[in-house]
């Protein structure tokens, strides 16, 4: 196994401890590479969940809603009225926490 790593061109081998210097920079040895390949497949198949789950949400919710807003009605797929209340949300919530931070700076420079 560790000749295969060796002889990869993305690592270097260092010095006889078995110790590389990893792809990003940092200095590590073979379980440190092989950790993150561990976390890699972890975050792939969380993604995958969460696409699966999102194509089933797709699948299951295609009748048209109508939504009414100042007057105005709108039809559209129940899918994609929660993928833009999502949307929304993500936006508003980072525009809040935005402000937030904002105000915590402000008030402490006064106090200063």
């Amino acid at each position: 196994m560790t000749a295969m790593v060796e002889d990869s061109m993305f690592l270097k081998r260092l010095d006889v401890f078995s110790t590389y210097l990893l792809p990003w920079g940092e200095v590590g040895t073979l379980g440190d590479i092989q950790g993150e390949k561990v976390m890699d497949k972890f975050w792939l198949a969380v993604k995958v969940v969460i696409l699966a789950l999102i194509v089933v949400l797709v699948v299951q919710n295609i009748e048209v809603v109508h939504v009414q807003l100042l007057g105005w009605t709108i039809g559209m797929p129940m899918a994609l009225l929660v993928v833009i209340i999502y949307l929304l949300g993500m936006i508003s919530g980072r525009g809040l926490m935005g402000l937030i931070r904002r105000l915590r700076g402000k008030q402490g420079s006064h106090h200063h």
